[in-house]
């Protein structure tokens, strides 16, 4: 995975490709687009991908990635197992600017390398590895929008830039907990419904710390037996007159493993069955 210094001897060199005449894109459009999976656990990895489309071949490409510091930090950043990988000269500058990564790729300076990057759809251009904060919500990495921040130069010298045919698609991530799977009732965590669990949620009631046994439940939603919201007597004593007095079974997920089909609850699963 490479990233370089920018010198300014290149800034000189890219700086004449990306300020070449601009002509409108004809046919197929040209686009930079951000992807990143849809959901992510809190203080996860989350891998990014830019990727580029574009009609002509490319000598060269600048963008200005940008998101919220907030939320993500920025671990990793390279051009490896890229379009652009053996480019003559390959920036990204994730710590000048904090929560942008500012991105410049050149791939033949002296004339020994190769001189293009063929056209194509949807071809990696660069890769970013963020993580994800403890906190939960939806976040955006995008594009910083300003004159010339984001373009495509192909090999006629012509910029493609977001005011002239360049289409920028940002990337939307939801950084939220995964929901457990469990079974309804099973408060001691072995796939099944039987006394030990009745059991299991009274030492966790009333023995507290003096038991090892009542240590707080590996998946609580698990041992709330009729969906109250609550861990209280009245799931054990729910369990109870299921098992042995033939009263209603615990609501679903009951009796095959799935997600909490109330998750507004207060209570959540943090180990799932596997």
């Amino acid at each position: 995975m490479q990233t370089f210094t920018m010198t300014t001897a290149v800034v000189t060199l890219a700086g004449a490709l990306f300020g070449a005449r601009h002509v409108p894109a004809q046919g197929p459009r040209y686009e930079l687009k951000l992807e990143a999976p849809a959901a992510a656990a809190p203080e996860s990895e989350v891998p990014v991908t830019l990727r580029g489309t574009s009609a002509q071949d490319l000598v060269a490409y600048s963008a200005v990635i940008t998101y919220d510091l907030a939320v993500l930090a920025l671990l990793d950043a390279g051009f490896g197992g890229t379009a652009w990988g053996d480019a003559d000269f390959a920036s990204a500058d994730g710590a000048s600017v904090p929560g942008q990564i500012t991105v410049a790729a050149v791939m033949d300076i002296d004339g020994t390398g190769p001189a293009q990057v063929a056209a194509g759809d949807g071809l990696a251009f660069l890769r970013l590895t963020f993580k994800a904060g403890a906190a939960e919500g939806r976040t955006v990495v995008g594009f910083f929008l300003d004159v010339d921040a984001n373009l495509l130069a192909d090999a006629g010298l012509s910029g493609h830039d977001a005011t002239n045919g360049l289409a920028l698609t940002p990337a939307e991530v939801e950084i939220a907990r995964e929901e457990g799977v469990f079974v309804r009732g099973d408060c001691n965590h072995d796939r099944g419904l039987d006394i030990s669990d009745a059991i299991y949620t009274l030492t966790y009631l009333f023995l507290g710390s003096e038991d090892p046994a009542s240590r707080d439940p590996a998946c609580k939603d698990a041992c709330d037996s009729n969906d109250d919201g609550d861990i209280d007597i009245a799931d054990p004593v729910w369990s109870l007159n299921y098992l042995f007095r033939g009263s209603p079974p615990p609501p679903q997920p009951y009796p095959d493993p799935g997600t909490d089909p109330t998750p507004a609850d207060r209570l959540d699963c943090e180990v799932g069955l596997s």
